[in-house]
């Protein structure tokens, strides 16, 4: 059942609140017959040994009222029953274990038959599966990547668009395309004028819309602890993945008919043939303050890494900064920024990158003199591809949603493990795809300036009205002052703020390989027709109906390399499962275990019955039944001290039986005597 408005009925005069009134009625009235056919099982099993040879202890002589209200298991005679035996020399202890068993679980079944009852009653909100989405059968579902791997293992210049198309995306002409890698510039940009005023440490979304307008990624950044002054951690997912998805639901709108175009909160989970991967960064700086007099010591500048203590600028083991690097830029008011290419190790950063900043400083403490400085930050840039489960809500959500399957510590961590762990894969990026996403942009403040400098030209400013004089602004917390802030402080701001632009820009850049989930490079396609040399290939277009067909000159060897999607779907709602609710599946036990119990106990009335013909009884059901019993029985010498209450445990354990003293007359006997010398009731007699 689909979650539906308040107001709207789901059957006549009720609508899904007043259902879910009626269930738990429903719930109630189960509960009660549950009870009421413990009490059978157990005023059954009580009469066989009360009426019997072997009769039926003392303390378990209320058992059938203490079982119906819980007080069972709180009482010294229930307790004590459990040893009790008939004859010391013709019985062995736990005589009565059987049946003390049964009382104690059915005591056990009460006190959570209610809640078992509800549960099963009672449907839950969650995700169903729709075993028949559409009328007719889907076509497979593949992203076709034609130039270049979706995830390779190193990012190179054959991950760009050049193959075909006569834009390398380092041109003049298309560097910011929205197929190249720089393509999300105002993006970037636009996150970067406010992203000062927030704090990292929480995490902040850059929203990037696709070229159609039809669904959004979502770029996360989040800063935390590390061992280098600023450590950020970036990721989102491709856009040939989400593009994907969304086409694939809007081409079924338009050309498919099902349930799943009715359902009210769909999701698209896809059934993949092999793993998807998304691109997460992750960006270490450190920061060396300069000024006229120690502008020459930049050679002592060395990258970050990780796992290595933020006294970085002492270990030897760490990367010492090139020359090139740190003799760049002399200005001390500029900002300037290059790549630096990594070692090949495994332990190796992606890439690095040097940026350079301005400062501001005073002289001393209470100086209204500013003193300008520079600031340079060796940064270390680790790339991967991580496995990540996706999905899809059209009608609630605008973006595809992702859940990571490797369990890397880092400032993204969840701190839900994933049951299916798969290892994320390192990635190097050569410095011409760097390039490729620090274009220069002509739409950035200041006229024609690189995506990297127009991010840091937008957190700069002149001071006092000075135009020599330039700091630069940073993301303001912790507890120190605010104007004269720490020397940890001010870097580990500073740091902070430079990683997170690094970080967003080059996860968003990775995002866009492979032409941004575009013809010709990658797209979505169904796979119509293959023959032994080719195949027709129907590319989904989201703003018309019918698609594109297009032969391609491929054969079923190459759906190997593509990644096959087919989208399962589910829809939100009430209903019952079994799998993956631990609570679903101990309510329903707790029923099927008392289903088990009823119907073991019908089975041996009717053995009884119809083969032994020893018919049932209705007697001694009630106390006050047992009360009238006991009051027409001779007492007995082994109760004679128990008139004010029972205080020894060896009282309970007495066994007590009904015997036919006199003809036609029943009493309550203990006396082992009393129960050899008298005889059982017999079939058939009517006492009452």
């Amino acid at each position: 059942m689909d979650l539906v408005p308040p107001q709207q009925h789901v059957l006549p005069g009720f609508t899904q609140a007043g259902v879910l009134n009626a269930l738990q009625l429903a719930a109630k009235l189960i509960e009660l017959s549950i009870l009421g056919s413990l009490s059978l099982i157990i005023m059954f099993t009580y009469q066989r040994h009360l009426l019997g040879g072997s009769g039926l202890p003392l303390g378990l002589m209320a058992s059938p009222r203490q079982v119906a209200n819980g007080e069972l298991i709180w009482r010294k005679g229930f307790w004590s029953s459990l040893t009790a035996r008939s004859s010391s020399t013709r019985k062995k202890p736990y005589e009565f274990a059987p049946f003390w068993a049964l009382c104690l679980l059915s005591a056990i079944l009460v006190a959570i038959t209610g809640p078992s009852s509800a549960i099963a009653a009672i449907p839950s909100l969650d995700w169903f599966p729709l075993e028949k989405p559409f009328a007719d059968k889907v076509a497979p579902y593949y992203i076709f990547n034609k130039s270049t791997e979706l995830w390779p293992d190193v990012v190179t210049a054959a991950s760009l668009n050049a193959p075909g198309s006569g834009n390398d995306c380092l041109s003049s002409m298309n560097r910011a395309m929205v197929d190249c890698p720089a393509g999300g510039f105002r993006n970037i940009l636009d996150w970067g004028k406010e992203v000062i005023f927030g704090d990292l440490s929480v995490g902040s979304n850059i929203t990037v819309a696709n070229d159609r307008g039809d669904t959004r990624r979502l770029v996360t950044v989040k800063a935390c602890d590390g061992t280098a002054h600023g450590r950020v951690t970036a990721m989102t997912l491709t856009q040939a993945v989400t593009t994907a998805l969304v086409a694939y639901w809007a081409f079924a709108r338009n050309n498919f008919k099902g349930v799943a175009l009715t359902t009210g909160q769909p999701k698209l989970v896809p059934q993949l043939s092999s793993t998807i991967y998304a691109p997460r960064v992750e960006v270490l700086c450190n920061l060396y303050s300069f000024n006229a007099s120690t502008i020459n010591n930049r050679t002592a500048m060395r990258f970050p890494a990780l796992g290595v203590p933020s006294n970085s600028s002492r270990n030897s083991t760490l990367r010492a900064v090139p020359e090139s690097a740190f003799n760049a830029s002399r200005l001390l008011n500029a900002t300037d920024f290059m790549w630096i290419e990594a070692g090949n190790g495994p332990s190796d950063p992606s890439i690095n990158a040097v940026v350079t900043i301005p400062t501001v400083s005073v002289p001393f403490a209470g100086s209204t003199d500013w003193q300008q400085e520079t600031a340079k930050l060796p940064c270390s840039i680790y790339a991967q591809w991580v496995p990540v489960n996706v999905s899809y809500q059209p009608n609630t959500q605008d973006a595809v949603t992702y859940d990571v399957l490797d369990s890397t510590e880092t400032c993204l961590t969840s701190g839900k493990s994933p049951k299916e762990k798969v290892p994320a894969r390192n990635m190097k990026i050569d410095k011409r795809y760097a390039d490729s996403i620090n274009q220069d942009i002509l739409f950035a403040v200041g006229g024609n300036k690189s995506l990297i400098i127009g991010l840091m030209d937008g957190f700069t400013y002149n001071m006092e009205n000075s135009t020599t004089i330039v700091g630069s602004r940073s993301i303001l917390k912790g507890s120190g002052d605010r104007q004269n802030p720490s020397i940890d402080e001010f870097n580990r701001n500073h740091a902070e703020i430079v990683a997170a632009s690094l970080a967003a820009a080059i996860t968003d850049s990775l995002a866009r390989i492979a032409g941004n989930g575009h013809w010709p490079y990658s797209a979505p396609i169904f796979v119509k027709n293959i023959t032994s040399k080719n195949m027709v290939a129907h590319f989904p277009v989201s703003s018309t109906t019918g698609g594109q067909f297009e032969t391609l000159n491929n054969t079923v060897e190459s759906l190997e390399s593509w990644i096959q999607l087919n989208p399962k779907f589910e829809r939100f709602g009430y209903g019952y499962k079994w799998r993956g609710s631990r609570t679903s599946q101990l309510g329903v036990s707790i029923l099927l275990l008392h289903l088990f119990m009823a119907l073991a106990h019908i089975a041996y009335v009717l053995y009884q019955v119809i083969v032994k013909h020893q018919g049932t009884t209705s007697s001694f059901d009630t106390i006050g039944e047992i009360v009238a019993l006991a009051l027409n029985s001779h007492s007995s010498a082994k109760l004679q001290n128990t008139s004010g209450g029972i205080n020894h445990s060896k009282t309970w354990k007495e066994i007590v039986a009904v015997r036919e003293t006199s003809a036609g007359h029943l009493e309550l006997v203990i006396d082992p005597e009393s129960k050899t010398d008298a005889n059982p009731p017999r079939i058939g007699v009517t006492y009452s």
